[in-house]
């Protein structure tokens, strides 16, 4: 005979059991080498014109991304959405492009890049640039990481848009640039030599603040006739991750090199897209987007550095493309086009259980 509190416990411990099974089920995660998170459950953050590229700040409670195609202005501009209020502000109104805006160590300044003074300055020079990369590059590849080779340079300003100081000066493209932890040098992507490649420039905000042009001072990193893009700093350690693509455009590979961008080595191998990666906070691994699956649309995965743990995080017949982490890492941005249209999309992260039988 089974006694009545033998009976009552297990049917608690059954009670337990089944909740956990449904919470598992609720969350969409599954054992083996692909553990697909509630990724089409992600929270939508922007439905008003098209949106992309967002990052946190340092405490998480706002996002920058740029937008376009709105009934104000048809070209990129940049925002910052408060993610408790869930209102949004327009930070830019200039006439040319918007975009790659990035928090620095202080909350009140952002660097960003924009059109707005080169389209204006040296036309012969930008249109030598325009024509000599633009065209390929939009030909072979339009989707490489969102932008051509158009007239950028580099800015920082306030967090309203105001007190803005422009930071690089060279005709053609200047663009994405990344800030170290400390906020004491940034790397970005230039045209100016005849080929895009990284460079490193050295950065004070008490001294920027104070200044009115830009420094003529940066160093190249890289010296070769690819097209590098997308550098980042790795947290704590000054390495840096970027992207480096093969002459054609068709595929690339995630490179990370030492503090210089010196003795550099491919993290990724597959011949695909693999690009837009963002390091971990508090990890060995970095997010990044690949073509890898079906060779046509964009999914996230993470790659543990010193492992080579490759793991996926999404399934999706749409393109999933620019994940960034939150500072603790609890949670992940992402920009989707499931919607129709580029939106940008918040989720708690979970890793995957299992690694992918696969190199990465």
């Amino acid at each position: 005979m089974v006694s009545c509190s033998s009976s009552s416990k297990k049917a608690k411990l059954a009670k337990a059991a089944e909740a956990q099974i449904q919470n598992l089920e609720s969350t969409n995660i599954k054992t083996g080498p692909f553990a697909p998170q509630k990724f089409l459950a992600a929270k939508q953050l922007t439905s008003n014109g098209e949106n992309a590229e967002a990052y946190f700040s340092a405490d998480s409670k706002r996002i920058l991304y740029h937008s376009k195609k709105r009934t104000e202005h048809p070209q990129t501009q940049i925002y910052e959405l408060n993610l408790a209020t869930m209102r949004e502000r327009r930070i830019t109104f200039h006439d040319g492009e918007d975009a790659n805006a990035v928090y620095t160590s202080d909350p009140n300044y952002i660097i960003y890049s924009s059109t707005t003074d080169e389209i204006k300055e040296e036309r012969e020079a930008i249109s030598s640039v325009m024509k000599t990369y633009a065209p390929n590059l939009l030909k072979k590849h339009p989707q490489v990481n969102g932008l051509d080779f158009r007239p950028f340079e580099i800015y920082l300003s306030k967090i309203d848009g105001s007190q803005i100081t422009r930071l690089t000066k060279s005709p053609g493209y200047d663009a994405e640039a990344s800030v170290n932890a400390k906020s004491t040098k940034i790397v970005f992507v230039s045209a100016r030599n005849g080929s895009t490649n990284l460079y490193l420039m050295p950065f004070s905000l008490s001294e920027w603040t104070k200044k009115n042009d830009a420094d003529p001072r940066p160093i190249r990193l890289t010296n070769d006739n690819s097209y590098n893009s997308n550098p980042i700093f790795v947290p704590q350690t000054d390495q840096i991750l970027w992207i480096k693509y093969s002459p054609d455009l068709k595929t690339s590979q995630i490179m990370l090199g030492d503090s210089m961008a010196k003795n550099p080595r491919p993290l990724t191998s597959k011949p695909s897209m693999n690009w837009s990666p963002f390091f971990n906070p508090l990890g060995k691994e970095f997010v990044f987007s690949s073509n890898r699956g079906d060779g046509v649309h964009f999914n996230l995965y993470t790659l543990d550095i010193t492992n080579q743990c490759l793991k996926r995080l999404t399934d999706s017949p749409d393109d999933e493309i620019l994940p960034a982490f939150s500072p603790d890492a609890k949670k992940l941005l992402f920009t989707s086009n499931r919607s129709g249209k580029n939106q940008i999309y918040i989720v708690d992260y979970i890793s995957p259980h299992a690694c992918l039988d696969e190199l990465p």
